[in-house]
């Protein structure tokens, strides 16, 4: 579809376009969110059908969360310099492909890998998520854009429990990822379609960047997982390692004229408030099911 349609600043002026835009957008945000969600109640079904270790079955849950974390600012990078709409359709469809590839593994290694890469995909509907919606909203409706953005993270929080539960008391385990592949066959095409191309800004990749910030959120998220385990020595070594990186990664990025972690934007008041702000709720959400 042409960006004819498109405003001076970018953001489409047909309602019904934007609309459509918006639901693929939240289509996306929901099932990165149900699936992180409802596999956690599966664990035990998905442990005694694979014949699988508790210990070993937690990493169906691990490392889905480890691989959308460690791809976040990478993500976001690519988003900017190839296009926002190349990547994000780019990760649902991977997100698809991978919900089907873990509905159809037959042993835990293989879902593991699975699931590994539907982090992927969902880091790329996370990082750019809200990127799409500032291109397709004019600045005076931002606010409410971004309101339902959050309201479909935090629906997609509260009710994926419920619904594992639903679709386990009906079906077995392989039907909690089957359920995304035909949302996700509808949301590509149309996405595709609607979403307007906007106009990439060619960077080059920060390769140590990258780095620092995988093995910031990597080592932090394996560290933390470690600290139930029996090993507590190299949890704490993985948690120094990952503080190590993270504060490399602040210098490192410090200096840089273009980086993938913008701390100057910190320097706002209100923006530095909004986002400890934001991270104290989103902690608050998921201490919760714990």
């Amino acid at each position: 579809m042409s960006d004819s349609v498109t405003g001076p600043g970018g953001d489409i002026q047909l309602p019904l376009r934007r609309r459509l835009v918006m639901t693929c957008l939240i289509l996306g945000i929901v099932l990165a969110g149900l699936d992180s969600a409802i596999a956690n109640i599966a664990l035990p079904t998905i442990a005694r059908e694979l014949n699988a270790a508790d210990a070993a079955t937690v990493w169906v849950v691990n490392i889905y969360t480890l691989a959308t974390a460690v791809c976040l600012l990478p993500v976001a990078a690519l988003g900017e310099s190839m296009g926002l709409k190349r990547v994000y359709a780019f990760g649902l469809g991977l997100f698809t492909l991978a919900s089907l590839a873990c509905a159809l593994s037959p042993t835990l290694p293989v879902l593991v890998t699975a699931r590994l890469v539907q982090g992927v995909g969902g880091a790329c509907m996370a990082a750019l998520g809200g990127a799409m919606v500032r291109s397709i909203y004019p600045r005076h409706m931002l606010g409410r854009a971004f309101a339902t953005i959050a309201l479909a993270v935090a629906i997609s929080g509260a009710l994926g429990p419920s619904i594992g539960a639903l679709i386990l008391s009906v079906a077995t385990w392989p039907w909690l990822f089957l359920v995304n592949v035909p949302l996700g066959l509808f949301a590509v095409p149309l996405f595709l379609r609607v979403a307007p191309t906007g106009q990439p800004r060619p960077r080059k990749l920060d390769f140590a960047g990258a780095a620092l910030s995988a093995g910031a959120l990597g080592l932090v998220v394996t560290g933390v997982n470690g600290l139930g385990g029996a090993d507590r020595s190299l949890a704490a070594a993985e948690l120094a390692g990952g503080l190590l990186c993270g504060g490399l990664l602040v210098w490192q990025q410090a200096s840089k004229p273009d980086p993938l972690l913008p701390l100057d934007l910190l320097r706002i008041p209100l923006f530095a408030l909004s986002i400890m702000t934001s991270m104290c709720s989103y902690a608050a959400q998921i201490l919760a099911y714990v």
